[in-house]
């Protein structure tokens, strides 16, 4: 149920603390959401890690450019305009009785901007 998951930023610095003090702690991460790809960064940031030096962010979505633009994070973009399209498509498809089994792969192309780097060798 996505209404009893935490989403709160105090969460979000949990998580981000237990996977940095792993015993070998993550070179990238993976933000699922723009809200949180910025505190993202500041929560690095304030445990004195360095986008990219240190740790690689990328973002998913991009559906405010602003957000991202203090640290230019790496974001896989996802063209929501057709995703929307094509899923009212599946959906009027249903609605007529026809089978709406067909996949749908949509191009979600990388903006690598400034966040990524490859992993220090230290």
């Amino acid at each position: 149920d996505a209404k009893s998951v935490d989403w709160s930023l105090e969460r979000l610095e949990r998580m981000v603390n237990e996977l940095l003090n792993m015993p070998e702690p993550p070179t990238a991460i993976f933000c699922f959401q723009d809200l949180r790809t910025m505190p993202l960064c500041h929560i690095l940031w304030i445990r004195g890690l360095r986008i990219p030096q240190d740790i690689s962010v990328i973002g998913f979505d991009s559906a405010d450019p602003q957000m991202t633009s203090t640290y230019s994070v790496a974001v896989v973009k996802v063209p929501g305009f057709e995703a929307g399209v094509q899923a009212c498509q599946l959906l009027l498809d249903l609605l007529r009785g026809r089978a709406a089994t067909k996949e749908i792969v949509l191009d979600a192309p990388f903006d690598p901007r400034h966040s990524c780097a490859p992993p220090s060798s230290s």
